[in-house]
């Protein structure tokens, strides 16, 4: 699933596209659909958004925004999403049936094919949509007494499951949660209760540190390495610790069962 830093790559790239122009075609398919397509239903045409001038497009953790006059739109890429830049009358590489969001601007085509959610509407409705987030971790500024607050919040968590908690603070995904949690030396059923302040702050700075390390479009690392050596423990099934030399252990967190590799000597 892309996370934070991946969104805040693609809105870099877009906004020269997009913001400033002038909106002459757009094609949305709305709702909340599975997590490797977009929603079910038909593409539609939206007349009234012929004609608007993009204002915005910038990223809130993992959703991509792009505002028009008084409206907004919201994707969410899910497992399977990804935004395409076509010239015009280019032909697109995947086919129609995968659209979720189309763009054409007097130049260019921008399609996202894949999302699994996409919502269109009033920009402070669209907006209110996002008010459960915590704060983005890739913003020029982060409250970490609000971070603070919202973990304590849900002390019973365990690690893994709480930094993939958009609601504690926005934008970590799930090769950030295994990195983090092995830097940190914490295990991941451990109780998010069970951390001072100081180390619960300390955990969700590294996760920004790291993520803040990745937003040049290259390839993600998380060692400052290449190729297999970019992560010291996300995916490594059956592959030995780096640190201690102990096998590393293998489970599944949280309602989406996601992948957790850690340490079962370092992290405790």
């Amino acid at each position: 699933m892309p996370e934070g830093d991946t969104l805040y790559i693609v809105a870099e790239r877009l906004r020269p596209v997009l913001v400033g122009e002038t909106l002459e075609r757009v094609r949305v398919r709305l709702g909340r659909g599975e997590r490797f397509g977009p929603p079910k239903g038909p593409l539609r045409e939206v007349p009234r958004l012929t004609g608007v001038v993009v204002d915005a497009v910038y990223a809130r953790g993992k959703n991509l925004l792009v505002e028009m006059g008084p409206f907004a739109l919201r994707v969410h890429l899910g497992m399977s999403g990804s935004f395409h830049r076509y010239d015009r009358g280019a032909r697109y590489r995947e086919p129609a049936r995968f659209i979720g969001v189309a763009m054409q601007t007097p130049t260019q085509d921008v399609v996202c094919f894949k999302p699994p959610t996409v919502a269109l509407g009033r920009l402070n409705d669209v907006l209110r949509t996002l008010l459960h987030l915590g704060p983005d971790l890739l913003a020029d500024e982060v409250d970490w007494t609000v971070v603070l607050a919202n973990a304590r919040a849900r002390g019973d968590a365990s690690m893994a499951d709480a930094l993939l908690d958009q609601r504690i603070a926005a934008g970590i995904g799930n090769v950030y949660k295994n990195e983090v949690l092995f830097l940190r030396g914490l295990h991941p059923d451990r109780p998010v209760a069970t951390l001072s302040d100081d180390d619960i702050i300390a955990t969700w700075q590294l996760a920004r540190t790291l993520m803040r390390r990745n937003l040049d479009g290259a390839r993600r690392s998380t060692t400052g390495k290449s190729g297999a050596e970019r992560t010291y423990v996300y995916g490594k099934l059956r592959q030995d610790c780096p640190t201690c030399g102990a096998e590393l252990a293998f489970g599944r967190h949280g309602p989406q069962a996601r992948a957790t590799w850690w340490c079962p000597q370092c992290q405790t």
